[in-house]
């Protein structure tokens, strides 16, 4: 029978590492199998490419220079928000109803529940203003009422741009950067969505407001920015539910009338064609859809 102190002695020999069986790993070696592990995990992230870059490099290989993408100071989503925050907005985008609600808080910047009830019910408000509380983008004020936190945000044009952008990336596997600035380009180089489809590059005109507040100069600069930038394929994308044909079509008409090119064409719905490779879109009955409809055009 071993004595205590002998069983004190081997488990002390156990705990220090010594006496172990030949070929065990003692502390310093798994240190050094981690150390290893580590290594490797940082050269395999340092390899990973970031998704902007396989659209940098399409604008890279026209001579094109980037001055900026994807600001997140003027869109409704403060950029230190979680994932699962991102996510929930991401979701909750896609609604036609959460658009429009979402321009009026906007507009308001000021508001009162009650203010937001054009387009959707009490309930649905409330749990639409919980969203926005729950991930900072709206402050209590006094009275009951609420307000944007965030200044820079001036209109839902770039939280749009934003949102076409995940879209791309996330339900399509199309890399996306968000408005974009290019230097050195005739047309101003603003250029709203661009995105790496399939190894070519697809440009997104967004348009948040209304077609009523949509003018022919507007759509004749879209056409002078695909004309610069020659990408594989081009949308303008307008974000209503009303026909395209009662005005952004005539519009289309009359600036490629101005170029010696013929009508705009329906394709389906109210989904037209502009020439070979520029379509005209709304987001009835609904934006990511018809947003996957004009890449399967574009690709096909």
């Amino acid at each position: 029978m071993r004595s205590r102190r002998e069983d004190a002695g081997r488990g002390e020999r156990a705990r220090s590492g010594r006496g172990s069986s030949p070929g065990a790993p003692g502390p310093e070696s798994l240190q050094s199998k981690l150390d290893r592990l580590e290594a490797r995990l940082a050269r395999l992230e340092a390899r990973v490419e970031d998704p902007s870059d396989a659209v940098l490099s399409l604008l890279r290989r026209r001579g094109l220079r980037v001055h900026s993408w994807n600001p997140t100071d003027a869109i409704l989503l403060p950029g230190a928000a979680p994932p699962e925050v991102s996510q929930k907005f991401f979701r909750l985008l896609h609604k036609y109803s959460f658009r429009l609600f979402l321009r009026d808080v906007i507009k308001l910047r000021r508001f009162h529940p009650a203010d937001l009830a054009d387009y959707a019910g009490e309930r649905t408000v409330l749990s639409y203003l919980d969203c926005l509380a729950a991930a900072d983008m709206l402050v209590a004020r006094p009275g009951g009422a609420m307000a944007l936190a965030r200044d820079p945000v001036v209109s839902f044009g770039e939280t749009l741009e934003w949102f076409v952008a995940q879209l791309l990336q996330r339900e399509y596997g199309a890399p996306a950067i968000w408005s974009v600035r290019l230097n050195g380009t005739r047309t101003g180089g603003d250029y709203d969505v661009l995105a790496a489809a399939e190894g070519r590059l697809i440009y997104i005109e967004v348009k948040s407001s209304p077609p009523k507040h949509v003018v022919v100069e507007e759509v004749a600069a879209f056409l002078d920015r695909v004309e610069a930038l020659a990408p594989a394929g081009a949308v303008f994308l307008e974000d209503t539910g009303l026909r395209m044909f009662d005005k952004i079509v005539p519009m289309f008409a009359d600036a490629l009338a101005a170029r010696g090119l013929p009508p705009p064409k329906r394709i389906q719905g109210e989904l037209f064609s502009a020439g070979d490779r520029v379509l005209i879109a709304n987001s009835k009955p609904d934006l990511a859809r018809n947003l996957g409809v004009c890449l399967g055009r574009l690709l096909g």
